[in-house]
């Protein structure tokens, strides 16, 4: 995107140049002001099924460096020195803040449709670019300001209906159109589209003259200040240009039916903000959409089922509804329906109304969580437990019933335990580990695990504290609207417990080459800056809904200091060996941010014997010139220190502080007397992690931590055989 930006930028820079400065300049003033994304539109053509805004101002972005570890800031950084370098390849005498800031306004892009030629049978949509000249007087000062244009770009002027199109070709023969027209630039790959631009201008309908669309391009998204916004003015026109241009469309004959899509149109936005990074989605739904008079919002009652330990969690209302829903709007598609009659005979055959006794009880909340528990070997620690709500229960119990008489008549072993104060039959197949258990929470609420065998108690268990007080769940979730129709929930920290696990590392080591382990482990470093994610869907009104999305992130920590990227300069070449930044941990509660490194133990002060005087006197022997030990005695006398108790704390702090030192030195290290400091540094923090006993509140966090510290110091080890003297 910043070469075809790049590329753009000079090609209007020659269109000044070659003689249209005056008309350009006077016809709407030297100074102009922002626009909205709709006016915009009223320069695109009214075809096109797709569009966006980027806010490509570098400070809009660089609110994400309050937040994450090193790794992620520094993945941050690299992508946008990319865009620098890229930037600075196509037109290295431009400079963003200086010569592009001052004049650059909205930026609005659009996909339009492309027809198959023989040359091309999948055909990639066609992209037109209209964005907003804020500062006509800052481009023309920039034009007088360069002494050159790219020596590889090839111009040429194309007069159209009274505007003047500027063709660019570059040595390697690809072409882009630019036009200005009154305050907009509008550019493409095709000729056509820009003459398109043209003839709106001069009153051909537009994209923002369709009702649906100025709907679309003024939704309240609930975000303030987006750094992008994405379109879709019409969903079933976009599906059916897709599998029109697919080579397998042949094979994909229901993708284009409208009744599978009730959404008619969407507007979307991303949004940085306190709490990470915001994706709100406003649906405009089709008028005959059963979702129209089917919404129901949730309670949080059903959260109350699942403990803290369940690291994914989706939730709503209504099963029953869903699927009537669902065969209602498929009734008219023969593949579907007969799919549907031929499995409901299949049951009928077991003795089962698909239904009745599958779908017809399932009318409450229900839940559905991933559960993974703390301290038991991975390959039992995770389990799945559903939870569904029911205002007719003798309806569930007979249909469990009957699927306890089938299991028994397929060789499946079952088993009524007592779990607590509850009762749970359990199925197990023979030779297997994991067994599905069944039960009743309450008197309208049933639930199903799977689990292994010994760990299905603690998966099935609802003891506090649950979800619903956990302070991640809170943290995730408090700032998304209520009611709404349930949850979607992520707990990233759990799940990087599970993928820093010594299993999950082992596993990663024997199937990773070695010198790839290292660039494996930076994007997870990357993800330790993500706390959760949590969406959900509410009601604006009968036809329109609003779904939003929160990555919380989490807040910045040692390691790489946050910095403002800046487009002024060209991205200067990666050393050989690039450093990676550390997280080395979050320090708990009660220590200080920084706490203090003591280099040797300090003893405890006691108090002098009550025998002694307050004061007592020491005599000196005379001191002489010079005194030879005897023989038998050391030249310098042995002095033991009072022992000092270990204290898991302090040694919790020192690794902690070793740990942060060794992540600076990180990020400045190039020699191999630099990176011998790093080892040693992480060497000490993993030493202090290591001596956490096993009965201290800091030794399921210290246990993570040391293999993190071990694969930076791996990574340490590497650099210094490459890195010079």
């Amino acid at each position: 995107m910043a070469g075809k930006f790049a590329k753009t930028i000079v090609a209007i820079f020659s269109l000044i140049a070659i003689g249209s400065v005056g008309t350009y300049l006077y016809s709407d003033g030297y100074l102009g002001v922002d626009s909205k994304p709709l006016d915009n539109a009223k320069l695109i053509p009214s075809d096109a099924l797709v569009g966006g805004t980027i806010d490509l101002n570098p400070e809009s972005w660089s609110k994400l460096q309050k937040f994450g570890t090193p790794e992620a800031r520094q993945l941050f950084e690299q992508a946008w020195k990319e865009l620098e370098k890229e930037f600075a390849k196509e037109s290295p005498q431009i400079n963003y803040d200086r010569d592009i800031k001052p004049w650059l306004g909205t930026v609005v892009w659009a996909a339009l449709p492309s027809a198959k030629t023989q040359e091309q049978q999948s055909p990639t949509p066609e992209v037109i670019w209209v964005i907003t000249i804020k500062n006509k007087l800052s481009m023309w000062q920039l034009n007088q300001n360069l002494s050159k244009i790219n020596p590889d770009e090839k111009f040429k002027e194309i007069d159209y209906k009274g505007f003047k199109i500027l063709e660019s070709t570059t040595n390697k023969g690809d072409q882009s159109y630019c036009a200005i027209v009154k305050r907009y630039l509008v550019c493409s790959d095709k000729e056509q589209n820009v003459q398109k631009s043209i003839e709106i201008y001069k009153g051909q309908p537009s994209l923002a003259s369709k009702p649906e669309v100025a709907k679309v391009l003024s939704s309240d998204l609930k975000i303030d200040k987006p750094v992008a916004q994405f379109y879709i003015f019409d969903s079933l026109a976009l599906i059916k240009e897709s599998v029109a241009n697919a080579p397998q469309a042949q094979n994909a004959p229901l993708l284009d039916r409208a009744e599978l899509y009730p959404i008619k149109s969407l507007s979307g936005g991303i949004g940085i903000d306190d709490a990470g990074i915001r994706i709100n989605t406003v649906a405009n739904l089709q008028p005959n959409a059963t979702t129209q008079t089917n919404f129901q919002p949730a309670t949080e009652k059903i959260i109350n089922y699942f403990t803290q330990q369940t690291v994914a969690l989706f939730t709503g209302k209504g099963i029953n509804n869903n699927w009537s829903n669902f065969v209602s709007q498929t009734q008219n598609i023969p593949e579907i329906s007969q799919g549907i009659n031929q499995f409901r005979g299949n049951l009928a055959t077991l003795n089962l109304d698909l239904d009745k006794d599958i779908f017809g009880w399932m009318d409450g909340e229900y839940g559905f969580g991933v559960i993974s528990l703390q301290d038991v070997p991975l390959e039992s620690a995770i389990g799945v437990k559903i939870v569904i709500q029911t205002s007719n229960p003798e309806a569930a119990k007979s249909t469990f019933a009957k699927l306890n008489v089938l299991a028994k008549g397929n060789g499946i072993s079952i088993s009524e335990k007592q779990i607590a104060d509850r009762a749970i039959t359990e199925w197990q197949a023979p030779s297997q580990d994991f067994v599905l258990g069944q039960g009743w929470l309450d008197a309208n609420s049933v639930f199903v695990t799977l689990a292994n065998a010994k760990t299905l108690p603690a998966i099935a268990a609802t003891s506090n504290p649950t979800l619903a007080q956990s302070e991640n769940f809170q943290t995730i979730t408090s700032s998304l609207p209520k009611p709404n129709s349930g949850y979607g929930y992520f707990n990233f920290e759990q799940i990087l417990t599970l993928v820093n696990s010594a299993a999950s590392k082992n596993f990663i080591e024997s199937s990773v080459p070695k010198e790839n382990i290292a660039e494996f482990d930076r994007p997870i470093g990357a993800l330790n800056s993500v706390l959760g994610i949590a969406m959900t869907t509410v009601e604006v009104d009968k036809s329109t809904q609003r779904y939003e999305m929160l990555i919380a992130l989490k807040p910045a920590t040692a390691g790489a200091s946050p910095q403002t990227p800046s487009a002024n300069l060209p991205a200067t070449s990666p050393p050989a060996v690039s450093p990676p930044a550390v997280s080395p941990t979050t320090p708990p509660t009660n220590l200080p941010a920084n706490p203090t490194v003591t280099t040797r133990p300090i003893p405890k002060k006691t108090n002098p014997p009550t025998n002694l005087p307050a004061n007592p006197t020491v005599k000196v022997p005379p001191t002489t010139s010079k005194t030879t030990p005897p023989k038998n005695s050391p030249a310098t006398p042995t002095v033991t220190p009072p022992a000092t108790p270990t204290n898991p704390d302090n040694d919790f702090r020192q690794a902690v502080n070793q740990a942060t030192r060794a992540a600076s030195l990180t990020q400045t290290a190039t020699t191999k007397q630099q990176w011998q400091q790093v080892i040693v540094a992480w060497e000490q923090a993993i030493t202090g992690m290591k001596k956490i006993p096993a009965n201290s509140p800091k030794y399921k966090i210290s246990q993570p931590k040391i293999v993190e510290y071990q694969n930076n110091l791996k990574y340490a080890k590497i650099a210094v055989d490459r890195s010079q003297e």
